[in-house]
């Protein structure tokens, strides 16, 4: 301590003596004499510990004292001399030597510490035993007991014992964990309770859904299919021909509200998906408007399209959903349209490098109500004012899909008389991918040229989907040979030679993903292509996993199933030979598609009651494919 006294005053003494150098330098800079005289004077006076001063150029000579006063030097204990030197350009030119007697101080600085101290050592022992002793009572030994609680509370156990009641913030404090120990206890309860209950019900939804992809949307596709061809047959009776158109429409309906509900569902899971890819627009609305011309039928309504001539003429987007938004605005309008004009409205509504394209459907029908505006967008809600059928998921869905594409939709009234329905969303512009293009252009027959005549194998356990998806390929000149399972198709494909198999993946007996991984396991190598009506999110990825090469959900569509056949068959270098003439269709083990129209028309009154009872009952297992 006296060590640590004496060095800060020493150091004080220091810091004082280099301040005073740099003072002096500038009166000594101008020769100012009296200047440093009279401060040297000054700086003696206040400092009482400075006993004696004095200044000497750079040659020696004295400048302060006049006269100089060589024997004033004391060497005394206490007295401690120190020199600095007065700079002038970074140059010493005089030096400052000064004597100090720090005895005085550091008495008294000596006695002010130790009478601090002992205050301080009292006050602090009188505060510690008092703190010691309320803390220990009053609080160390309850929060000890309430920290074991919480501990325990973290670990989940919450019948955990707790201090005694006392008064004060602490008593208030072990009241409160009390209570929300309590309030935890039965919180956590009921999410038990409720987390139970909600993977039950997800794994319940997502198998419900599952189970109507499958169960609904193909047996639906299979009447869409049969009705088809049968409105390309000539031969029909009148009648016949009215029913079928009946059966299809109809059909068509329900086809496209299993899909609204499937679509519903992925959007509130967070499982859809958009697959961007160059579009061109001036071909998609061109779809857009023949589908709406179609749904108008005999009525006195023209549709016209309107394009803005700064709009991109391809973009990177999702055709499939953008289309699926302005077929569902081009419906309504066609639905409450009865005379008049539906408009196709194409334009940039913000001009930049990456334009916001806007699209607007624009009906001259009955409009909409204030209360059909309020909640138009809102799922199964159909509006009062405009009149029509549906389970009012159009517009709902239509909604969520804008905003998965980065946009949004509103309606309004028009001023005369309709409505305007308005797509806004943003798009890349993109060169345009010909052969994009041209792929969709070319008919299936065209797609399927260089290779036909391929041997193709069929896994399908439906008979009904089997015999139809077979009769197309047949008929586009493909050799195809059905199995009825997994099983089979892996001991064909070990008698036979195949070019490429379409795998069902739900199958009985071995399913195609047991299937697939036999097939490639044995050394098949020909690419597998998997056919399944499951829509959720993996069912992808899980048919890749097992070893197949592409996939195609139900129910399928011919023109794309034909496009990857053949991409797949080229990405594994597999040529056939073009016959020169078209392949004839094979009807000794499938029937003519009389016989096949026939069956399935005979059986088609017992698949809908079956449906109709199975999806009324919530049993769906009951009609599997």
């Amino acid at each position: 301590m006296e060590r640590w006294l004496r060095d800060t005053l020493l150091g004080n003494v220091k810091s004082r003596l280099k301040v005073t150098a740099e003072a002096l330098g500038p009166p000594l800079v101008k020769n100012d004499l009296s200047g440093v005289q009279g401060l040297l004077d000054e700086l003696l006076e206040l400092n009482k510990d400075w006993i004696y001063i004095e200044l000497r150029d750079e040659n020696g000579i004295c400048v302060y004292p006049i006269p100089e006063s060589p024997d004033v030097w004391k060497k005394e204990s206490g007295y401690e001399v120190f020199e600095q030197p007065v700079f002038f350009d970074d140059a010493p030119v005089h030096t400052l030597k000064v004597q100090t007697d720090i005895g005085p101080a550091l008495r008294e600085l000596r006695g002010s510490l130790n009478l601090l101290g002992l205050i301080l050592i009292a006050g602090v022992l009188t505060l510690a035993v008092s703190m010691v002793w309320m803390l220990n009572k009053g609080v160390r030994q309850p929060v000890q007991a309430l920290s074991k609680a919480a501990q325990s509370l973290a670990g989940g156990n919450f019948n955990v014992d707790l201090p005694p009641q006392i008064g004060g913030e602490v008593g208030t404090l072990i009241r409160g964990f009390d209570r929300m120990r309590e309030d935890l206890s039965r919180q956590h309860q009921e999410l038990e309770a409720a987390r139970d209950e909600a993977e039950t019900a997800n794994q319940a939804k997502s198998k419900f859904l599952a189970t109507v992809s499958h169960e609904l949307r193909t047996p639906l596709a299979i009447i869409l299919g049969f009705a088809k061809r049968l409105e390309q047959d000539d031969q029909v009776a009148p009648d016949v021909a009215e029913a079928n158109s009946v059966i299809h429409r109809n059909g068509a309906h329900l086809l496209n509200v299993v899909n609204q509900i499937l679509d519903l569902a992925k959007l509130e899971s967070g499982e859809f998906l958009t697959e961007p890819e160059p579009t061109s627009l001036t071909m998609l609305l061109d779809e857009v408007v023949e589908m709406t011309q179609a749904r108008l039928e005999k009525k006195p309504v023209v549709c016209c399209v309107e394009r803005d001539p700064e709009t991109p003429a391809t973009v990177l987007v999702d055709p499939v959903r953008l289309k699926q938004i302005l077929v569902n605005f081009g419906s309504n309008a066609a639905r409450f349209t009865d005379e008049g004009q539906i408009i196709f409205r194409l334009g940039v509504e913000e001009r930049g490098p990456e334009p916001s394209l806007r699209f607007d459907v624009i009906d001259t029908g009955c409009g909409l109500g204030e209360t059909d505006m309020k909640r138009l967008f809102k799922p199964f809600v159909q509006g009062t004012t405009r009149r029509g059928d549906g389970a009012g998921l159009g517009l709902a869905i239509a909604k969520e899909i804008a905003q998965c594409l980065g946009g949004d939709v509103h309606a309004e009234n028009n001023s005369i008389s309709g409505a305007t329905f308005t797509l806004t969303m943003p798009c890349i512009p993109v060169a345009a991918d010909t052969s994009v293009t041209e792929k969709k252009q070319k008919s299936a027959e065209a797609l399927c040229a260089p290779v036909r005549g391929a041997r193709l194998l069929l896994a399908e356990d439906y008979d009904d989907a089997a015999a139809l998806l077979r009769l197309e390929l047949t008929e586009l000149g493909f050799f195809v040979r059905r199995v009825a399972d997994g099983r089979e198709a892996v001991e064909l494909a070990e008698q036979e030679t195949f070019d490429l198999c379409l795998m069902d993946m739900q199958m009985p007996i071995l399913d195609g993903y047991h299937a697939t991984r036999e097939l490639r396991q044995l050394g098949f190598a020909g690419p597998i292509i998997a056919l399944t009506a499951h829509a959720m999110r993996g069912d992808r990825e899980a048919c890749m996993a097992a070893g197949c090469d592409e996939y195609e959900s139900k129910p399928v569509n011919t023109q794309k199933l034909v496009t990857k056949i053949v991409e797949t068959m080229a990405a594994r270098g597999i040529e056939v030979q073009t016959p020169d003439e078209p392949a004839e269709v094979e009807t000794s083990d499938i029937g003519t598609f009389d016989e096949i129209r026939g069956q399935f028309f005979e059986s088609l009154p017992q698949q809908l009651a079956t449906l109709e009872d199975a999806f009324g009952a919530g049993d769906l297992k009951a009609t599997s494919v």
